[in-house]
């Protein structure tokens, strides 16, 4: 279901908590690699030619601030190309035998928590009808219209339960030239969907607005970008957040062999201290990617040590495809300090209505298919250091006759100093009929359940599967 292609001080003293140390030479060990990093760019810099595409084409598909839009090179974009999309699906799942879920911030497995009424109970249907055009070589406009009609049994035209909404992205690239050495620049305004900042440590598996400046020349970036108050609708307890930073991207290592290293400072508008950011990877063409992101908090409001205050990310992601069949994949193990999470919460963010299932805030309808993991899952615990194991897997494979198995899973444990210790594991395993490329209808068991009831869009657990009956079409 997922693709791994995202306030003042409220703190009170604690009674001394079981934490994991994480020691203070993290943040040299970031800042050394990047001066060999340059030292090994500069050498390559002699004998390559600079790479035209700053958006990433692997497996992990890392700090995509606008994965859906790929911004080419001004020289190699047309004036007015327009490249059409419509994506339209229906879900529909059945009542649960037992309607009881489990969630991350069960403490008791005894406690019995339930999800209420929901768009997928009723047969829910969303089209999303957009474009990207190239209005001048070196600007694009990326936009589209989304319209939710939010179960069937609701009513034909049930005003309360039908909504559209737009998201548009403003894009200009261009290239230009000094001393004879190339420098792309790149600038965006707008939606950004499906945001994975750096690593995916803090803002991933979320959508936002805001912006994005990046300058680059051969392998080095330079950027500053901004997500504006999360807020509101994903309840994170942030103001604006504004990220700058220097990186050096896709330098070559040996053959197939790619490293990435980031290094930037984070203002957090409105829930106090800032914090310094880091971060490596290797990629090994597009088969596989080993990544870790740091970030300290700074020390302007809290006492505690180092490890209270950061949080840290160790991940492997990869795709392949061999003959039928084919899978992606990721797995981490992250961690994050009370105090890097202490007051980044809202939990006053209603996503449903007076008798609807739309809110003073939006729970669209194609964010049931991501995973569970996101930054909002893990600063429910206040006041708690937390870990997480995550294992999030899609596979499929081509059977004769358009015929086509389906396995994902996503499991995910989470345990905390305050004593949390619980697993979210959910799957969705079945069968499909492809009869074309973006046409697929499927039949799947699953336990993933649509919670409306939570400050951010996410998923709990059913205790009992439920049938799914999904149809999708998509035309490009």
């Amino acid at each position: 279901m997922h693709h791994c292609t995202r306030t003042a001080d409220r703190r009170q003293p604690r009674s001394p908590q079981t934490t994991i140390s994480l020691p203070l030479a993290m943040n040299r060990l970031l800042v050394t690699p990047l001066v060999i990093a340059i030292a090994l760019s500069a050498r390559a810099a002699a004998q390559e030619t600079a790479q035209s595409d700053t958006t990433r084409r692997d497996a992990g598909a890392p700090d995509t601030t606008a994965p859906a839009v790929a911004a080419t090179d001004s020289a190699q974009r047309a004036p007015w190309r327009v490249a059409w999309r419509v994506v339209a699906s229906h879900l529909y799942h059945s009542h649960p035998s037992d309607p009881s879920v489990r969630e991350p911030r069960d403490v008791d497995q005894s406690v019995v928590a339930s999800v209420g009424d929901h768009p997928l109970y009723h047969g829910a249907t969303y089209a999303r009808v957009g474009a990207n055009i190239a209005v001048v070589p070196g600007a694009s406009v990326d936009g589209e219209i989304v319209a939710e009609h939010r179960g069937v049994s609701y009513g034909v035209y049930a005003v309360d339960e039908m909504i559209v909404f737009p998201r548009v992205l403003l894009s200009f690239d261009t290239t230009f030239t000094i001393a004879g050495e190339p420098l792309r620049a790149i600038a965006q305004a707008g939606h950004f969907s499906d945001v994975r900042w750096g690593e995916g440590l803090t803002f991933y598996n979320m959508d936002g607005q805001g912006s994005n400046i990046e300058l680059g020349w051969r392998w080095v970036r330079i950027w500053r970008r901004q997500i504006g108050d999360a807020l509101y609708g994903i309840g994170l307890g942030i103001g604006d957040v504004m990220d700058l930073g220097v990186g050096l991207l896709d330098v070559p290592i040996v053959d197939g062999l790619e490293a990435d290293v980031r290094l930037s400072h984070v203002d957090y508008f409105a829930s106090g201290g800032n914090g310094t950011s880091g971060s490596l990877a290797l990629q090994y063409a597009s088969l596989a990617r080993l990544y870790l992101q740091y970030e300290l908090r700074d020390q302007v409001q809290f006492t505690e040590p180092s490890a209270d205050r950061s949080a840290v990310v160790i991940g492997l992601a990869g795709a392949h495809e061999l003959g039928d069949f084919a899978f992606d994949g990721r797995a981490e193990w992250r961690r994050y300090g009370a105090g890097f999470n202490d007051g980044r919460i809202n939990r006053d963010v209603k996503l449903r209505g007076n008798g609807s299932t739309i809110g003073e805030f939006l729970y669209p309808l194609d964010f049931y298919e991501r995973p569970l993991s996101q930054w909002a899952v893990f600063t429910e615990f206040q006041e708690q250091d937390v870990e997480a194991m995550t294992l999030q897997i899609d596979a499929y494979y081509r059977l004769p006759y358009s015929l086509i198995i389906i396995g994902e899973i996503d499991l995910n444990a989470v345990s905390t100093s305050g004593g949390v210790s619980t697993s979210i594991d959910l799957f969705n395993i079945g069968f499909g009929w492809e009869p074309s490329p973006g046409t697929r209808l499927t039949l799947t068991s699953t336990n993933r359940a649509m919670n409306l009831d939570r400050h951010y869009p996410t998923v709990s657990a059913y205790r009992d599967p439920v049938l799914l009956m999904t149809a999708r079409v998509e035309l490009r």
